[in-house]
């Protein structure tokens, strides 16, 4: 008889165990959380910067006027097709008009925030992508110089931009708020 109460005080805590033990399968579970740097990468990109519109009289600018720029960025993709990007970009901009006599030279150096949109699935039927396609649209703050002068006589045409009139004095540059548009492709 007094096996049996045994066995009964038993069963009555070891099925709320064994009910607690079989719940705990059938929950999600990780082994670890995510680290913050998961998704972050960061890119430096070197190229040319030129004018363009109006200034070049033509809407995509001149690569024989372009100038090295240079672009620091830090991405950090929160699903494989959204992100935000923090970009710092500085260059030397120039351009000639020998239609009119003049030439224009300028700095640029700009900070920016960017949603960042990779719309092609990153994962291909072979395993990850190489080369994939992203667009980004933000605001950024830019801090810039520029200067004009007539191209067969070097004298300065008024108004200039963070230069004083004898085109070597630096006085403060400009600021302005502008709104980044980017395609590009990517490789990983």
């Amino acid at each position: 008889l007094r096996a049996k109460q045994v066995l009964r005080r038993m069963s009555k805590s070891f099925i709320p165990f064994l009910i607690f033990i079989l719940s705990l399968a059938f929950l999600p579970g990780k082994a670890q959380q995510p680290s913050i740097y998961e998704g972050l990468s960061l890119k430096a990109n070197l190229g040319l910067a030129s004018f363009h519109g109006d200034i070049t009289k033509n809407p995509y600018g001149s690569l024989s006027d372009a100038k090295l720029g240079l672009s620091v960025a830090a991405i950090k993709m929160f699903n494989p097709a959204i992100g935000i990007q923090v970009r710092y970009f500085s260059g030397y901009l120039a351009a000639t008009r020998l239609d009119i006599d003049e030439k224009y030279t300028g700095q640029i150096a700009e900070v920016g925030l960017s949603l960042r949109i990779e719309p092609v699935k990153q994962m291909g039927p072979n395993g990850p992508r190489k080369i994939y396609p992203y667009f980004q649209l933000g605001i950024s703050s830019a801090s810039f110089r520029a200067i004009r002068w007539t191209a067969s006589t070097n004298l300065v045409i008024p108004p200039t931009f963070g230069y004083e009139l004898d085109n070597l004095t630096h006085g403060p540059k400009e600021n302005a708020l502008s709104i980044p548009i980017g395609i590009g492709f990517g490789y990983r």
